[in-house]
């Protein structure tokens, strides 16, 4: 039955599998995020996150709020009654050897009971020695990822006891971690290490062990036995975190008193609930889209079987007549609703996973095995369920029709378009109506958002950031080296520091107006950045008055400062602050600092937000090291091109230089853009998917409709009906359906994108021009659908009609 129209078969197939493929997808994404437990990991159930509640100073971002290492310390000993083991991580970035061939690493830092509490058994080798403690942190250890084994080792047999070298430390390979474990977070780190190498200055520490006052860690434990996570919670304490004292390094008996932390116990997953520093995951809607699509495609198909039931409606009649069993009928439709499911499942799991690579360009971790046993086991119901909903319920409607009213049609009459295909047509129009509006407003918003005026010139400028592995040649100031090292590359124009990276590194200092108002009048906290000479001319940013930093501003001359337009309206009412006196007292105390200049706003901390209110000051000034300060690079007409030569540049200062990170300034800003281009790219995408299986639907149907009424358009012709007649009066009933379609898409789609109106930039939800334009496409679409339908029952000669018609019945 499906080999005798393989056209049908080919389009339902083709519909079915575009549809489930599309939910196969996103669903194994949903799944990683928020479902899926992690790979590699003994009795998952019991496993937690931990958190701390209302932790004020707890840093948001990563996974979650972070915490530091005494809390970790101090929640081990307090909740013992509630974890069977608790465990605590943070992500470090790292360089692989040094030099000119060094390499980026992304390390976890792990307690060394982190595997054990996972339960997790290595592939090759062991893990870290859980009886040392974080005290063994000379021995220098590290555990390979499965992925970096086989990537960077050939699966070397033999690489454990292996000596490599990362951040300068020598570190032995103890062990390997088993396929497709990448810890309790998304990602693919290349190593762990104990938590001890953080001490090391050469990891960023100071020697302690480990840097007790920095919030960075993430903490994951295991229940005992018998405990559920909703008992660990009621027996947790709940009351606010009472004052405790950091201490150094020491037994959880010595630790600082004030009362047991208050925690929470969460599943694994609900760190995808929260916001990641505008690394979003694909969000829930994403769902609901994909199952609109589906929907589409499941309408088309309800097309297709219920035109094929439409056909076979006279043949039913007659076995019927004959004493055909209704029930071998329906089995019959069953047995080729299933062939259709698993063709469709086959086709489905296809393009699943040729959309692997869609989505590893979304803005979330590297996610493994997006199409595996529990989304294909989706497709498969998805595949079973659709074709027998809307493929089995044609044949029943066909099957239980009087057989007289059947042999009547038979015998001849006119066959009018199905009202149910119709309202089918308009639903599937509808649906791809919403689709491509949402599309379009966001699209619209994406261009909105691009031409927002930062205050910079983000096009021709590379940023390189450094840290304090930068400070490792005797002392000597790699930052200061590496300026003069730029200005004799013929790519690069002006090159100077910052202590603030746009939309990604800032930092807020207070400082008071020495003008006599008293401390209430004062302004609040503002960005603190600290910049070179040439830092205005790097980044564009203009002078509106005064003067800029130049070579006389050094550190034993009168210390000067420059603010903002912003912070001038804010701080000064809109008068002149050049001449006046400031005090800065996290850069020179109680001394005079006098503004020079005022520069224009710049949005430093969001795209939609408003310009910030900013402090300039010159860092030669300022006492003591910067910090760690970004370097920026104002380069020719092609930044891409100069940013390998300018990497090359800077990895040749030392021979220990750890890996440079060089990127173009415009990156920055591609977070800030990315809620809305991944919105308009999945809306889009999907969009011209229901528009082309709304199209594909419209054609089958009108084509349909005009196979049936043969006879009704070789009379109307030989009565005098016009071809250019014939053409509009199906044109019209094509764009009648697509119009109703139209119609109800408008209604839904207003509610629809009311849901997103926050999310729309430079425009409202019920942007008239982008409905317009929407319905427009919709219209165009219909019409180009309905063309060749309408084209062939014009051009119809009414004798081959009539005669072809009687040879049909005849035939049959």
């Amino acid at each position: 039955m499906l080999a005798a129209r393989p056209g049908y078969t080919l389009v339902a197939v083709g519909c079915l599998g575009l549809g489930i493929g599309v939910n196969i997808a996103l669903f194994g994404v949903v799944d990683a995020l928020l479902l899926r437990p992690p790979a590699g990991v003994a009795e998952p159930e019991s496993l937690v996150r931990v958190r701390i509640r209302s932790n004020p100073r707890s840093l948001a971002g990563g996974a979650g709020p972070t915490a530091n290492y005494d809390q970790y310390r101090r929640i081990a000993e307090e909740r013992a009654d509630i974890l069977s083991g608790l465990a605590a991580y943070g992500r470090r970035d790292g360089t692989l050897d040094g030099g000119p061939g060094a390499s980026p690493v992304v390390m976890t830092a792990v307690t060394t009971n982190y595997f054990s509490v996972l339960g997790v058994r290595p592939r090759l080798g062991r893990f870290f020695d859980t009886s040392r403690g974080e005290r063994g942190r000379g021995a220098g250890m590290a555990v390979l990822s499965h992925r970096m084994w086989e990537q960077a080792y050939g699966a070397d047999q033999g690489i454990v006891g292996r000596s490599i070298r990362v951040n300068s430390v020598p570190l032995t390979i103890v062990g390997i971690v088993p396929k497709r474990f990448v810890g309790v977070d998304l990602g693919d780190p290349d190593l762990w290490i104990p938590m001890g190498l953080v001490a090391l200055p050469e990891f960023g520490g100071d020697g302690s062990m480990p840097p007790l006052r920095e919030y960075w860690l993430q903490f994951v434990g295991r229940l005992w036995s018998g405990v559920s996570l909703l008992q660990a919670n009621g027996m947790a304490p709940t009351e606010s975190i009472a004052p405790f004292t950091v201490l150094p390094f020491a037994e959880p008996s010595s630790l600082g008193s004030g009362g047991p932390i208050p925690v929470s116990f969460l599943p694994l997953r609900t760190m995808f609930f929260e916001n990641q520093q505008g690394r979003n995951p694909v969000p829930l809607w994403a769902l609901g889209i994909s199952a609109a699509l589906l929907l589409l495609a499941c309408g088309t198909v309800a097309n297709l079987l219920l035109a094929q039931a439409v056909e076979r409606e006279t043949d039913i009649a007659i076995r019927l007549a004959v004493g055909g069993s209704p029930g071998l009928i329906l089995r019959e439709q069953i047995l080729g609703s299933l062939l259709l499911a698993l063709m469709s499942l086959v086709v489905a799991t296809a393009l699943a996973s040729l959309s692997i690579a869609l989505v590893h360009k979304l803005p979330i971790p590297p996610i493994p095995n997006v199409v595996n046993g529990r989304s294909v086991t989706l497709g498969l119901g998805l595949a079973l369920l659709t074709p027998l909903v809307f493929g089995v319920a044609p044949a029943v409607w066909a099957a239980r029709r009087e057989v007289g009213v059947a042999l009547k049609e038979y015998g001849g009459g006119i066959t009018a378009p199905s009202r149910l295909q119709n309202r089918l047509m308009a639903g599937q129009t509808a649906i791809a109506f919403v689709l491509v509006l949402i599309a379009g407003l966001f699209l619209r918003s994406l261009l909105n958002a691009r031409r927002i005026d930062t205050g910079m010139d983000l096009e021709r400028v590379a940023v390189i950031y450094t840290d304090d592995r930068w400070r490792i040649a005797d002392d000597t100031d790699l930052v200061t080296v590496a300026l003069d090292r730029l200005g004799f590359l013929p790519s690069v124009e002006t090159a100077a520091v910052g202590s603030i990276v746009p939309f990604y590194m800032l930092t807020r200092r207070g400082f008071q107006i020495a003008d006599g108002r008293p401390d209430e009048a004062q302004p609040g906290s503002v960005l603190s950045n600290s910049v070179g000479p040439d830092y205005f001319r790097a980044l564009g940013i203009g002078l509106v008055g005064g003067r800029l930093f130049d070579e006389q501003d050094r550190p034993d001359s009168s210390p000067v400062a420059i603010v903002s337009e912003r912070l001038v309206r804010e701080a000064w009412a809109g008068n002149s602050p050049i001449g006046q006196c400031i005090r800065v007292p996290h850069a020179f105390g109680d001394a005079c600092v006098q503004v020079i200049g005022v520069a224009a706003d710049v949005r430093y901390e969001g795209l939609l937000t408003e310009p910030s209110a900013v402090l300039y000051l010159p860092e030669g000034q300022v006492p003591g090291p910067l910090g760690t300060p970004a370097i920026f690079v104002r380069t020719g007409q092609d930044t891409g091109g100069a940013l390998q030569s300018i990497r090359s540049e800077i990895q040749a200062l030392h021979s220990s230089m750890p890996f440079v990170r060089v990127e173009p300034l415009g990156a920055r800003l591609r977070p800030q853009l990315m809620r809305w281009e991944v919105a308009t790219k999945l809306f889009t995408v999907l969009g011209v998917m229901a528009g082309l299986l709304g199209a594909g639907g419209l054609y089958m149907v009108v084509t349909f409709n005009v196979s049936q009424r043969t006879r009704e358009l070789g009379i109307r012709s030989s009565l005098g009906a016009q071809p250019h007649h014939l053409l509009c009066m199906v044109l019209l009933e094509g764009l009648k359906v697509a119009g109703v379609g139209i119609l109800l898409g408008t209604i839904l789609g207003a509610a629809v994108a009311a849901l997103f109106g926050n999310q729309f930039v430079g425009l409202t939800y019920t942007d008239v021009p982008t409905y317009l334009a929407v319905a427009s496409v919709m219209i165009l679409v219909a019409v180009t659908a309905c063309l060749r339908p309408a084209a062939a029952a014009a051009a119809a000669d009414p004798v081959v009609a009539l005669g072809s018609h009687r040879r049909h019945r005849e035939g049959r």
